[in-house]
């Protein structure tokens, strides 16, 4: 499986066509889609909205053909304000978990696991199970 990184979560959207247009590939993918509010925060121009998405995956959502799972993330958005109207949205989703519900990533081993992996690749040890490498000047 390849992965990259992008340099924004996703493409920004900005005016009404650019949010409604991103709101129809939701209802696409998720025909039953549902936010549920978990924290709203506003100062000047900018409201930042804390959200629980579900919904169950029976649209075309990306490159990933429909699934029939039902998923729940969470997502952050920064609505830019303008005359009591959003002219701006972008924030960041949880697309991670959403994948591993879908099947298409798979769910890594529980923390301790992988903490346990992490520490022995940076003192020089090999996967869990084996043997230690060889640590030069030892």
């Amino acid at each position: 499986m390849l992965c990259y990184l992008r340099s924004r979560p996703y493409a920004l959207r900005q005016g009404y066509e650019g949010i409604r247009a991103s709101v129809a590939d939701a209802w696409t993918a998720f025909p039953d889609y549902h936010e549920e509010l978990l924290e709203l925060i506003g100062e000047g121009d900018r409201v930042v909205v804390h959200l629980a998405i579900s919904g169950t995956q029976r649209g075309q959502w990306g490159p990933l053909p429909p699934t029939g799972k039902r998923v729940q993330f969470e997502e952050i958005v920064i609505l830019q304000m303008r005359d009591g109207k959003v002219r701006r949205q972008r924030g960041i989703v949880d697309n991670l978990n959403a994948l591993r519900q879908l099947g298409v990533v798979p769910t890594p081993r529980s923390w301790p696991n992988t903490y346990s992996c992490y520490v022995r690749r940076t003192t020089g040890w090999s996967a869990p199970g084996s043997t230690p490498a060889a640590q030069p000047g030892r």
